[in-house]
């Protein structure tokens, strides 16, 4: 599939020098300082190195929903988007599903033993096209907002946009999508979770925040907490105060009993905050075919 090369320059004085880094998503071997391999791009920067390392599409943390939509696999090694974002210049490494399944047979991606199976899962074809697509488009995206962003744009485009996600433990799908649009938009993104007042969460809730914070960092959000009953209010208030252009939220959970009677949330966010794009995030596993 197609391979990204991104290379980082460092901005230390001493004499330069370069280093290559395949695979920068893996970890890292037993014993050594950092996990994972991206890790140890900071510090190969820090010490006046260039950097020049490849990573395959599904790697994307910000990616990492779409592509199990796409694949049918959850892919479990990621690299921030961050530590893309920093890199100086992006080069795609494009190779068709026909090159890449033939490579594959050949021996020359894993050991013969394995090949069969990853032809019959990840590896089919329409898996490869639909990857093939997901990485011209970040290429694409990435090359646009370098443009928008140069010296010479005209000083109206440079107006940021600013993103509020609201999420609670378990969103992690809408943060990855609204991760995603602040890219696009080339905006700043803040998540915010409203919890009911008096009310510790149980094990699996403080589990569940924990993952979010670490994803929010992964991404570069700004994860924010907060108490009160009427969540349309707070994310109001929170919006003025962060100088929210387009709020996102997860599909509306059904209403009942009472409830049903009171204002459903979007209504009265596009009512509080006139102004402000509102978006209502999907779950595409769940489009139905014609």
């Amino acid at each position: 599939m197609p391979a990204i090369v991104a290379g980082t320059r460092s901005s230390s004085a001493w004499p330069r020098a370069s280093a290559r880094r395949t695979g920068c998503s893996r970890r890292a071997a037993p014993g050594v300082e950092h996990a994972k391999r991206y890790e140890d791009i900071v510090d190969v920067l820090a010490a006046g190195i260039d950097v020049f390392s490849t990573v395959n599409v599904q790697h994307f943390e910000s990616l990492n929903d779409r592509v199990a939509e796409l694949t049918g696999t959850r892919v479990r090694e990621t690299v921030p988007d961050s530590v893309i974002a920093v890199a100086d210049e992006i080069v795609l490494v494009d190779l068709t599903p026909e090159a890449l399944i033939a490579r594959l047979q050949a021996g020359k991606v894993y050991p013969r033993e394995r090949v069969e199976a990853a032809l019959s899962h990840f590896f089919r074809i329409e898996n490869l096209a639909a990857l093939r697509e997901v990485a011209l488009r970040e290429v694409a995206e990435e090359v646009e907002t370098k443009r928008r962003i140069a010296p010479f744009a005209p000083a109206h485009e440079a107006i940021q946009e600013r993103l509020l996600a609201l999420v609670t433990p378990d969103s992690q799908r809408v943060v990855r999508r609204a991760a995603r649009s602040a890219q696009r938009l080339d905006g700043e993104l803040d998540l915010l979770y409203v919890r009911a007042p008096g009310r510790e969460p149980n094990a699996r809730e403080r589990e569940q925040l924990e993952a979010l914070r670490r994803l929010a960092s992964m991404l570069g959000a700004h994860l924010l907490l907060e108490e009160g009953d009427d969540v349309a209010e707070i994310a109001a208030r929170v919006a003025r105060e962060r100088g929210t252009t387009y709020v996102l939220m997860g599909i509306p959970r059904e209403r009942r009993g009472l409830r049903r009677l009171g204002e459903p949330l979007h209504d009265r966010l596009l009512k509080l905050l006139p102004g402000v794009d509102l978006r209502i995030v999907a779950d595409r596993a769940e489009r139905r075919s014609p």
